[in-house]
């Protein structure tokens, strides 16, 4: 039986980090200490814990193993962190006879129910776990976001070049020369004489510089909404009319 394992990431942000090599010394050291071989590593990079087993591209290919195969993972939730999901893959695998282990529990099969009921319990227990946790970092996450949006108007995305300072030097040189009535594809030619180049390091020409310009309007306009919201009273604050007594 060849052992394999299957290391995944659930957001292509993470496929960068220490997630994959994380995983993998877990797996290492699991086949070390149980004296196995580990044939052959398989990593799902940016697919989510919530996608079923048939739709992951290397998960399919442990599938179709011609040969009989085990699965070897850091923790069950790298199978899934959705309990129903998690269950349906564990189903596949058992239907398939691949056994499916996991470094931070015992060396056991956990897609086997082996007629003991503790087992399975103890199994949809710990795939519960694992989703709670999930929604609760996705709230968690949420609420940082939020609040990062709150200070600054800005959480998520891609900063507009004309709210970077290299940027806001040449969108205020564009807007110079169209107060003087310059036209878009004479201001693409001046940039281009002074080797000034787009965000993405190209030449401009004529659309883009409309192009830029409407996305420095619609991100002052959103900024000026903003302020204007963080600006607005609340009713508590709001000054309460005097109480005139009249005279007895």
């Amino acid at each position: 039986m060849r052992f394999i394992g299957y290391l995944r990431v659930s957001g292509l942000g993470q496929v960068d980090k220490d997630g994959e090599a994380r995983q993998l010394e877990a797996v290492r050291t699991f086949c070390l200490n149980n004296k196995i071989e580990l044939a052959d590593t398989r990593f799902e990079a940016g697919v989510s814990g919530t996608v079923d087993g048939l739709d992951r591209p290397e998960l399919s290919r442990i599938f179709e193993s011609a040969e009989p195969v085990a699965i070897v993972l850091e923790r069950l939730d790298r199978l899934a962190r959705d309990l129903m999901v998690q269950e349906l893959i564990l189903k596949e695998c058992r239907e398939r006879g691949i056994k499916v282990y996991a470094a931070d529990q015992h060396f056991e099969d956990l897609a086997s129910n082996s007629g003991d009921p503790t087992r399975k319990l103890i199994r949809q227990i710990l795939g519960a776990l694992a989703e709670w946790e999930k929604s609760a970092l996705v709230l968690k996450l949420r609420k940082a976001r939020d609040r990062k949006r709150a200070l600054t108007g800005r959480c998520e995305g891609v900063t507009p070049f004309c709210a970077t300072p290299a940027g806001a030097k040449v969108m205020r040189y564009i807007n110079e020369l169209r107060i003087l009535k310059v036209s878009y594809a004479q201001i693409a030619r001046k940039l281009n004489q002074r080797k000034i180049t787009t965000s993405q390091g190209s030449k401009w020409n004529k659309n883009q510089v409309l192009k830029y310009l409407e996305t420095e309007r619609k991100w002052k306009a959103a900024l000026c909404v903003e302020t204007s919201e963080k600006n607005q009273p609340t009713p508590s604050s709001l000054q309460q009319p005097a109480i005139v007594k009249s005279a007895s």
